[in-house]
């Protein structure tokens, strides 16, 4: 197989080579390792889908996101509102990635 050279735009090209040097995540370490962990290329090595809720990044964003759920609920706002995609409140990645 043909290595492509890992210049802007590809990559995606280059995560699929196991080669993250293009991958800044401003500082989250954790959420980096995360990616390196799904992104493996030997899949004995690679996260298992069902270990992904599980993981501290995506428990906290669920976490932030069923309080906000709850505050939603509550106070009887729209649902849709409530959730993070829809309006991030200032700290919401900082939170997420523990910072």
């Amino acid at each position: 197989m043909h290595a492509l050279a890992c210049s802007e735009g590809e990559a995606w090209h280059c995560m699929h080579q196991e080669d993250f040097s293009q991958v800044d995540l401003g500082g989250s370490p954790e959420l980096l390792e995360m990616i390196i962990q799904i992104m493996r290329t030997d899949p004995s090595f690679c996260m298992s889908v069902h270990a992904i809720p599980d993981h501290p990044v995506v428990s906290r964003a669920r976490a932030i996101m069923e309080r906000v759920y709850m505050v939603a609920k509550r106070n009887r706002t729209s649902m849709i509102a409530a959730s993070p995609l829809a309006s991030v409140d200032e700290g919401f990645l900082e939170e997420i990635l523990d910072h």
